[in-house]
């Protein structure tokens, strides 16, 4: 490789890094700044007076009165955590009563999950891969401190094991909810049960694929709570069942 070519990857990846510091500013105020900066590149005493494509962007947020990346990016995260707590416990809620919602439809509960799961993944969706960002806020250090501050490596490896246990054990619950409220809308059984077992795949297999890609968990938690619903509704089925109290009863 010649000298001329590899001063243009070293020029490219300068600007593919100073990109990537700037990418959660608007796309127009990026091209400009990319366009202004290229040019300087080309001479070596200024390019180096640039810096690094950090501290570039550092810089040029300053003079822009644009919010450093770190405070953007723990304004992202927070959002990103409360709208999954959201989504959790409406999912739970919907799982456990979703039948006695308004005038006992649980139709009515649906919007709401359907948004607040939306919400979540377009809110990860400006974090991308660096979702790692929740897990250093104070309050989720905070909480895993609190829960699992003492706990053993093998611990945490059992903690592993259970986890992976649970994905399994939650498959028909969510299978039977998602059936009980597909028959609500109307569906014959056939289109309920297909439509129920592709959304029960669906969150099994976003559950695993959390376990490498964190960004899936704003799917696999909520569905993880909605199954913890469905399972509560039923034990006090069951419980009215043992009780003797035969007469109708909604799941």
């Amino acid at each position: 490789m010649n000298t001329s070519d590899s001063k243009k990857d070293s020029h490219d990846a300068y600007i593919a890094e100073l990109r990537h510091a700037l990418a959660d500013l608007p796309r127009a105020e990026v091209d400009a700044i990319v366009e202004d900066v290229t040019p300087q590149l080309a001479d070596a005493a200024v390019a180096e007076e640039l810096g690094t494509p950090a501290e570039l962007a550092a810089e040029l947020r300053a003079a822009a009165g644009f919010p450093t990346g770190s405070t953007r990016r723990t304004l992202t995260a927070r959002i990103a955590l409360w709208v999954l707590v959201l989504a959790t416990g409406t999912a739970a809620y919907g799982g456990f009563i979703s039948n006695q919602l308004l005038s006992n439809d649980a139709r009515y509960s649906m919007p709401v999950i359907a948004l607040v799961l939306v919400a979540s993944w377009f809110v990860v969706g400006q974090l991308g891969r660096d979702v790692a960002a929740v897990e250093e806020l104070p309050e989720v250090r905070t909480a895993r401190k609190l829960l699992f501050g003492a706990a053993s490596s093998r611990m945490l490896g059992t903690l592993r094991l259970v986890e992976l246990g649970w994905l399994l054990a939650r498959f028909p619950l969510i299978l039977i909810g998602t059936l009980l409220l597909a028959v609500q809308f109307g569906w014959n059984s056939g289109m309920a049960g297909v439509f129920a077992v592709a959304v029960a795949v669906v969150t099994t297999a976003a559950g695993y694929r959390s376990l490498t890609d964190r960004r899936w968990l704003w799917l696999s938690v909520p569905a993880g709570a909605w199954a913890i619903g469905v399972s509560l509704r039923l034990a006090v089925y069951l419980s009215l069942v043992v009780e003797g109290h035969i007469g109708y009863v909604n799941v």
